[in-house]
C-alpha cells in the first residue's frame, strides 16, 4: 500500500494534469468570490450570477474531480501499471483502497482555494453575498471581521474539513467505473452525468430525501455554519466514511475476478 502510494505521488509530481486541475481549481474560486463581492456591493449586476454559479465549489468540484478520475485514475490501465501492480504481488483491495485515498487527497487539494479565499473574505471586512448555498460562499457572506482566535479556527477546521469530506465522499461513487470501464472519456463523461442526475434527485420528496440523508448526497444545510454541532459533525463522518467503505466494497466484487 505504502510502496502504490509513493508511486502515485511520483506521478503527481511529473503530471502536467493535476497542476491545471488545480489552477482551474484556483481561477474558478477567485472568480466565484469576485462575483459574490460585485454583486454584494452593486445589486443591480446580478446578472453575472447565472454565470458565475457554475464556478461554484459545488459545480466545479464535481468536474474537476470526474476529469481527475477519468484521466489520471484510468491512468494505470492505459499505462499496465495495474498489471504490474499485481503481478509484483499487489492485492486488488490495496489498488482500491490506494485510489480512494488519492481521491479524497485531490478533493481536499482542489477545494483549498474556496477555503482560503472564504476566510480571507470572512476575516477582512469585504462584503459578499451567498447567491449560491455553498458552504465557502454562506461562510463569507455570513461572517465579517472575524476574530481567528483558537476556537474560532477549531469551528472554522471542523465546518470546511466536513464540507470537503463531504464531496470526496460523494466523488468515491465514481471509483468503481474506473474498473467497469476503465477508459478515460467514458469514466469521465458516466461519473459527471450520474452526478448531475443525483443533485435533482436529491430533493424529489421528504422520503427520498430521508433515504438519501445516509448517504453523502444530503446535507442540512442549516447546521453547515460556524460553530456546526458535534453530535452533528461526527454523525456525517460516520455516514461519509460507511459509504466510502461500501464503495470500496462494490469496487472490489466488480475488481476481485475482472480480466487485467
Amino acid at each position: 500500500m505504502i510502496d502504490l502510494m509513493k508511486a502515485d505521488f511520483f506521478k503527481a509530481r511529473n503530471s502536467s494534469v493535476l497542476f491545471v486541475l488545480f489552477f482551474f481549481a484556483c481561477f474558478s474560486s477567485g472568480f466565484m468570490f469576485v462575483s459574490a463581492h460585485i454583486v454584494a456591493e452593486d445589486i443591480g449586476r446580478s446578472s453575472i450570477l447565472q454565470f458565475a454559479s457554475f464556478f461554484s465549489d459545488a459545480q466545479m468540484i464535481s468536474l474537476l474531480g470526474c476529469i481527475f478520475v477519468g484521466t489520471y485514475l484510468c491512468r494505470d490501465f492505459n499505462e499496465k501499471a495495474i498489471e504490474q501492480a499485481i503481478g509484483s504481488g499487489k492485492k486488488r483491495g490495496q489498488i482500491i483502497a490506494n485510489k480512494i485515498l488519492i481521491l479524497i487527497l485531490f478533493v481536499f487539494l482542489l477545494y483549498l482555494p474556496y477555503v482560503a479565499g472564504s476566510i480571507f473574505l470572512g476575516a477582512s471586512s469585504i462584503s459578499a453575498m451567498a447567491f449560491v448555498q455553498t458552504i465557502p460562499l454562506k461562510f463569507a457572506a455570513e461572517n465579517n471581521s472575524l476574530d481567528l482566535n483558537a476556537e474560532t479556527l477549531l469551528n472554522i477546521g471542523k465546518l470546511f474539513f466536513l464540507s470537503t469530506f463531504t464531496m470526496a465522499s460523494q466523488l468515491s461513487i465514481t471509483i468503481p467505473f474506473v474498473f467497469v470501464l476503465r477508459r478515460s472519456v467514458s469514466v469521465l463523461a458516466s461519473s459527471y452525468l450520474l452526478l448531475l442526475l443525483l443533485g435533482p434527485v436529491a430533493s424529489l420528496n421528504s422520503t427520498v430525501k430521508d433515504v438519501l440523508s445516509f448517504t453523502p448526497f444530503y446535507m442540512n444545510a442549516d447546521k453547515m455554519v460556524l460553530g456546526l454541532p458535534n453530535e452533528f459533525f461526527f454523525k456525517r463522518v460516520l455516514i461519509n466514511s460507511c459509504f466510502i467503505l461500501l464503495i470500496a466494497g462494490v469496487s472490489w466484487l466488480i475488481f476481485r475476478k475482472s480480466e487485467i
